[in-house]
């Protein structure tokens, strides 16, 4: 079963769309592009999330020897977005708590997709999602710990 999503390209923002939403972003009023998310859109927004993860990894082995654990660094937005350049800023010890799950990303509040993921934190200027479904399977299929 498909979900209809729209996306704005001015604000980057993947918005859930409802038979009765307007195709407009509720952030800035541009109009949407309105898509129909198959089970291969969620594998491929996996791959993107994945993408993030694993860039973020490289961040939190630099940040382990340089950061003390309750600093705040940069972390690159793990969400669906190929485009999404955002930074996240977390502590070492929020990150690896994110990490102990295979399926959970750190996002920017709002570049969730219900569809696909659940919010399970809400923290200082972050979320953490954990992937449902298809994606969730992609998820831990690619994650870089799920060997150590």
């Amino acid at each position: 079963m498909a979900s209809v999503m729209g996306f704005c390209p001015l604000c980057q923002r993947t918005v859930h769309m409802g038979e009765q939403d307007d195709r407009v972003c509720p952030v800035c009023s541009t109009p949407l592009m309105v898509t129909e998310l198959s089970e291969q859109r969620v594998e491929r927004l996996g791959r993107n999330e994945d993408r993030f993860r694993v860039a973020n990894e490289a961040v939190e082995r630099a940040a382990q020897v340089e950061a003390r654990p309750q600093e705040k660094i940069d972390y690159v937005c793990e969400c669906g977005a190929a485009t999404c350049s955002a930074l996240v800023q977390l502590s070492t010890e929020e990150y690896e708590a994110v990490r102990h799950h295979a399926a959970r990303f750190i996002q920017l509040p709002g570049h969730d997709i219900p569809e696909v993921e659940r919010i399970v934190h809400e923290g200082d200027g972050y979320i953490v999602v954990e992937k449902i479904g298809a994606g969730r399977k992609v998820a831990e299929a690619l994650d870089p710990r799920s060997s150590d």
